[in-house]
């Protein structure tokens, strides 16, 4: 039960981190794009960068990005 407890933990810091991480990375993007075609563009170029080498974190990263600015595409400016 305790190994149960101590994944369950490191899990829920991982997911924490995840998050900040991911919301960071937002910010950046926001700050450096002014449409959603140019996040579109910014994230297509990163995707395949990450695909390239292998880092699903990263992948995870971007898609739940592109998720997230989906949802947000009622604007032509993110400004």
């Amino acid at each position: 039960m305790k190994e149960k407890q101590m994944l369950s933990d490191i899990i829920e810091r991982f997911h924490k981190n995840k998050n900040t991480l991911k919301a960071e990375l937002k910010q950046a993007i926001i700050n450096g794009c002014e449409t959603y075609g140019d996040v579109e563009r910014y994230l297509n170029i990163n995707e395949q960068e990450v695909r390239w080498n292998g880092d699903k974190l990263a992948m995870l990263l971007i898609t739940e990005l592109r998720e997230e600015f989906n949802c947000e595409k009622n604007n032509l400016s993110l400004q």
